[in-house]
């Protein structure tokens, strides 16, 4: 099951943000009215409007899932009939993935006289209503505040040292996935973009953009499974045979156990992978192979910060909330603009009702005298679903100790 997808423009821009919207045939109708005020100029944006057309025995999840991978959001249509069926026990497959995965959610009501109801299934989760006389106004707002600008995703990327290309079986995403976060957890590779078909916008010449990636990108990684071994595919076609005609450094990975014989027949004049298992010789490997420049040896406030974003907001990386979290918490230990950039952005987090313990370090003076006095530590345990005194109450804290330096 393949998703729909929709962009305003002829052709998208390569680096479209997604969004994800859950579909239902029999309000087709509203469905269309909001993916086309997703992406008008006056209240919308440029990107790319996912959904799946299906029935309840069509149902996917890990089709779903694997999109909402990649995905900066989910838009919930919320309408009768998807509120009667929530009070059955069944709930949209994007939003429980959603939750799953933590990524941002945005329910559109239908009607403003549905917000009860949804206030009984849903909580205190802020919405908007398609009949708000505010309604454009206040998505164009939401849209703006939850997906990063181009201008900030351009300065994300500048803060990456080199770019690897993953090759991979499409049915064997999730083997990319695990090999992405062991890269990642590798010291020093943290600020290493991956490049892998999953950012393939919709519309564009797809093998062009895959030579341009491979070109770019410091090396190209081969995921070696028995299925890439299996049989002929666009892997050892094309992405293979064009990495070795530029001269492009290729690192083979062992994911699963492969016959070895096999591999030479597949992939001739290539030196035998390195399993995914063995850590130590993988990393020094990748060093060898990719050099030292690609390597970040220590990390200031402002790196930690936009690569804490990074995989936060999916920009050139994996999605990772535990490392995102990692990272902010090690900018806001700083003193600089970035650190109270990473404050800020730890207690939306935390606004927004993630699991984590949020560190706010009160710090943002660059008198040793005033440092002194402020350096002390906020430290909350966070609930799901925190009360809106206790976060006003956060945002103060920090707000007067600020205004005091």
């Amino acid at each position: 099951m393949s998703p729909i997808r929709r962009h305003r423009a002829e052709i998208p821009p390569i680096h479209a943000q997604r969004l994800v919207i859950n579909y239902s045939t029999s309000s087709s109708l509203y469905f269309e009215e909001i993916i086309k005020d997703l992406l008008s100029n006056d209240a919308g944006m440029d990107c790319v409007v996912s959904y799946f057309e299906m029935l309840d025995n069509d149902i996917n999840k890990e089709d779903i899932r694997n999109e909402l991978q990649d995905t900066q959001l989910v838009v919930l249509c919320v309408t009768v009939e998807i509120l009667q069926r929530i009070a059955t026990g069944i709930w949209p497959e994007e939003y429980l993935i959603a939750r799953e995965l933590r990524l941002p959610i945005l329910p559109i009501l239908q009607d403003d006289e549905l917000f009860d109801i949804y206030k009984e299934r849903f909580g205190s989760i802020h919405c908007i209503s398609t009949s708000d006389k505010e309604y454009r106004n206040k998505l164009k707002f939401q849209l703006e505040v939850i997906l990063p600008s181009e201008e900030f995703i351009s300065e994300v990327r500048t803060v990456f040292t080199s770019t690897l290309f993953v090759s991979y079986r499409k049915k064997e995403v999730d083997k990319a996935r695990r090999f992405m976060k062991v890269f990642h957890d590798f010291e020093g590779f943290e600020a290493i973009s991956i490049w892998y078909d999953n950012y393939l916008t919709a519309g564009r010449d797809f093998e062009a953009d895959i030579k341009t990636a491979i070109q770019n990108a410091v090396a190209l990684t081969i995921m070696i499974t028995p299925l890439m071994l299996k049989e002929d595919n666009y892997i050892t076609r094309t992405e293979y045979p064009f990495a070795k005609e530029i001269g492009k450094c290729v690192i083979p990975v062992e994911i699963d156990t492969i016959s070895f014989n096999l591999f030479t027949e597949k992939f001739p004049g290539l030196e035998n992978p390195v399993s995914l298992e063995n850590t130590n010789v993988l990393r020094s490997k990748f060093v060898e192979k990719i050099g030292e420049p690609s390597l970040l040896s220590r990390m200031d406030d402002k790196q930690a910060y936009l690569l804490g974003m990074a995989y936060l907001k999916n920009i050139g990386v994996e999605r990772d909330f535990d490392r995102a979290v990692k990272l902010l918490e090690l900018s806001s230990s700083g003193y600089s603009n970035h650190s109270l950039s990473a404050s800020k952005q730890l207690v939306d987090i935390y606004n927004n009702g993630a699991e984590v313990e949020l560190i706010i370090l009160e710090r943002y003076s660059g008198q040793k005298e005033s440092q002194a006095s402020v350096k002390k530590c906020l430290k909350l345990t966070v609930l799901t679903q925190p009360h809106p005194i206790i976060t006003s109450l956060l945002f103060m804290t920090v707000l007067v100790t600020i205004l005091k330096l």
